[in-house]
Formats: C-alpha cells, structure tokens, sequence
C-alpha cells in the first residue's frame, strides 16, 4: 500500500494540523506494529519488556476473572495474559482499525482474546463487565477536558481495580498532555496509589486505581 510506504519513511506524512486521536492512530497503525516490535525484538525497548512482566505479575496478584485492555494496539499485552493465564477472559479494544487489524495477525487464528473497535471516549461494554481494567501510554493522549470523563468511563466497565502505566512528560505537545494524575483521581474521588517508579525523569509511574 503507498500510503503505508509513505508513512514508513515520514511518519509524519498524513498528520491532521489539529490532533485527531481516531485519524492519528488509524494512520500510524499502518507501521506502528513493524516498527515498534522490531525494535522491542532487538532489545532496543527493553523497558517495554520489564514492562510486560511487571504488568503480568500485577494481574497475578490482583487474581481477576476478567481483564481488559483499552487501547490494545496490536496486542502486546493481551498476547502475554493469554499466553501465561489460560483461565482469564482476556479482551482488547483501540480505537485504530489498523492496529486491530496487527492485533488479529499477532495473535493468531486460535486466540481466545476478543477484540473490539472504540470510540475515544466511549467504551463498547456493559457496566461492570470486568474485574480489572489496564491501559499503557494511553491516558497522555487525552485533552484535560476528556480524562475525567474516560476516567469515569473505565470506572463504569471495571468492578475493581485500574492498573496503568503513565508518564508525564513536562509540558503538553501535539499528541499528549500532561496530566497529574493523582490530583486527577483525588478530584474523582476514586482510591489510588503509586506501585512503582519506573521512570522518574519523565515521573513514569505504574498506579493502581480501586473501585471497590
């Protein structure tokens, strides 16, 4: 495909003047997948991988039924919780049908991970439909208008916990926005705590958020 060509050599190439979330990932999901997971193949990313354990050691220890990953991408995570936990419901939604459609290819034919397209700030389930939702560099690119209400939207598909990697960068670009979560939480009025210090120049944090 010559778009995908193109965006492979100008990432840049189909970027709207103002940030589309839906039209920015649509596009970016055409290389995302070849670019980011060879380089994570390589070792270059090799926080990315402690990052994979240290999100399924987490989902061992909460011990849910059902988990659910919101902005999935091309499945990095549902593949590791599927790989590891036989027993747990594992699904996956993004926003971008191309980074759905690496997903399905990543996972394979035998794949017991459902997947689902979403809407930015909308989410395609019932409520209280899992035990424990995640989300990894997904909250960064949300306005300061919109994460309280995706917030409270994750609250209202999750029974009992958010488990979640962030950082806040400085100040806010073209895709992202620096929020300050626990102040965010706080003003929610929903429980959370700081897990680890993953990153602390870029204040990279694993939090847990409880909804019990």
């Amino acid at each position: 495909m010559l778009k995908r060509f193109i965006l492979s050599l100008f990432p840049r190439a189909f970027r709207p003047k103002e940030y589309d979330p839906k039209q920015h990932w649509t596009n970016f999901g055409l290389i995302y997948k070849k670019r980011y997971h060879r380089r994570f193949e390589r070792n270059l990313k090799a926080g990315d991988d402690m990052n994979v354990r240290l999100l399924s050691d987490y989902v061992e220890k909460l011990a849910p039924k059902s988990v659910l990953d919101i902005g999935c991408g091309y499945g990095l995570y549902v593949k590791a919780f599927e790989d590891r936990f036989p027993l747990l419901h594992v699904e996956g939604c993004d926003i971008s049908p191309t980074q759905l459609d690496e997903a399905r290819t990543f996972l394979g034919p035998n794949t017991r991970v459902f997947l689902k397209e979403s809407e930015p700030y909308k989410l395609p389930y019932k409520d209280k439909e899992f035990d424990l939702a995640i989300t990894y560099g997904v909250c960064l690119y949300l306005p300061h208008d919109k994460i309280d209400g995706f917030i409270n939207e994750i609250a209202r598909v999750t029974k009992r916990h958010y488990l979640f990697i962030e950082n806040s960068r400085g100040d806010d670009g073209y895709s992202y926005t620096n929020h300050d979560y626990p102040a965010v939480f706080q003003r929610l009025g929903i429980p959370l705590t700081i897990e680890r210090e993953l990153i602390p120049a870029i204040k990279e944090r694993l939090y847990l958020a409880t909804f019990e």
